[in-house]
């Protein structure tokens, strides 16, 4: 099946844009057009893509619990994180108990649409409804690709007011690490503000993760999966980090248990309403101000079509440079930690 690239904006001009090829005898030609709007493009899309497939054969449809089980299969073969594979069950699931599809061709234009307008009644968030229409969006894109449905469906873009981020100043970062008990916490704060790991990957990181020669650590996205087996660590966390670990060569980086109610008393002691997240976004922020976007959309595992930053630049280099121009001394106090005093929360294990 010919496919037609797009919607997608370019640098250089305005609007939305479709890209396919076209053949006209033995020539093939390459052609491009432009749209006011994405959602003008996409049901354009659709029109051209249904145009220049009519020589093939139509969709064939088949029972629609047949192809969400096989769907559900590819998910899981691509190893995609659980959460991922979870949610995907759980939207097909509520679009099933709303519309009662029986074949994948049940899946139309009027069905979305009407499972559009009952989920806005039944969430908040537009947000939320968002990603139930992305999520169905690839379920239909995937049974196109087999043959199993036509595809011929128009995705509206929710209307979303656009969210408001704030990073952490540094008068805050600096009663954050003033506030934490313990050096586990210390060390914990240091690496989400440092690397833009997400919570859980902070809490899973292990002590042979840490390559001491290069000064990196080898993350795993529990969310993505993805892998970097290079994540630089700041030149100046180093010491401090292997005075924490010790003689320890293997296991857990920090066995605390309790960790959000902990983190709650943190940020109560520090006077400052921030989530883990927002470590996240101060790291993402402060990268950006040092050096440049690039360096923050790898070392944040974003999907980014910047060829050029791939393939002919020196990334790890860029990526080492950039961290270690982190305000990281600012951050600490002044007394070494051998002789910062150690308390307890509850929930520390003995």
């Amino acid at each position: 099946m010919r496919r037609v690239r797009g919607p997608f904006q370019r640098r250089d001009r305005d609007g939305w844009w479709l890209e396919w090829s076209d053949w006209i005898g033995p020539r093939r030609i390459q052609r491009r057009r432009k749209y006011p709007t994405h959602t003008d493009a996409e049901a354009a899309r659709i029109h051209i893509e249904h145009a220049i497939n009519a020589d093939r054969h139509m969709a064939t449809p088949i029972p629609w619990l047949q192809a969400k089980e096989a769907y559900l299969y590819h998910l899981e073969a691509r190893r995609l994180a659980a959460s991922s594979q979870a949610e995907a069950a759980r939207t097909l699931g509520r679009y099933e108990a709303c519309c009662f599809p029986q074949a994948t061709q049940s899946l139309t234009q009027q069905t979305i649409d009407y499972y559009l307008q009952q989920r806005s009644t039944e969430v908040d968030s537009p947000w939320t409804v968002q990603k139930d229409l992305e999520r169905i969006k690839a379920f239909v894109r995937w049974m196109a690709a087999r043959g199993w449905h036509d595809g011929r469906v128009a995705w509206p873009q929710i209307q979303r007011p656009k969210p408001t981020r704030h990073a952490l100043t540094n008068d805050q970062v600096r009663a954050l690490v003033a506030a934490c008990p313990t050096e586990a916490w210390r060390i914990r704060l240091l690496i989400s503000l440092t690397t833009g790991l997400r919570r859980n990957d902070v809490e899973a990181l292990r002590v042979e993760d840490i390559d001491w020669r290069i000064g990196a650590i080898h993350t795993r996205s529990g969310k993505t999966g993805k892998t970097m087996s290079n994540r630089p660590l700041p030149d100046s966390l180093m010491p401090r980090l292997q005075a924490y670990i010790g003689s320890r060569t293997e296991g857990p980086l920090f066995g605390d248990v309790g960790v959000r109610t902990q983190w709650d008393t943190i940020r109560q002691r520090a006077g400052v309403d921030a989530t883990r997240q927002q470590l996240r976004v101060t790291f993402n922020t402060l990268v950006k101000k040092i050096q440049s976007g690039t360096s923050a959309q790898r070392l944040l595992e974003h999907s980014s079509r910047l060829v050029n930053a791939d393939w002919y630049t020196d990334q790890e280099l860029l990526d080492k440079v950039t961290v270690n121009r982190l305000p990281l001394d600012e951050w600490l106090p002044q007394e070494p930690p051998a002789l910062q005093k150690e308390e307890r929360l509850p929930g520390d294990p003995l």
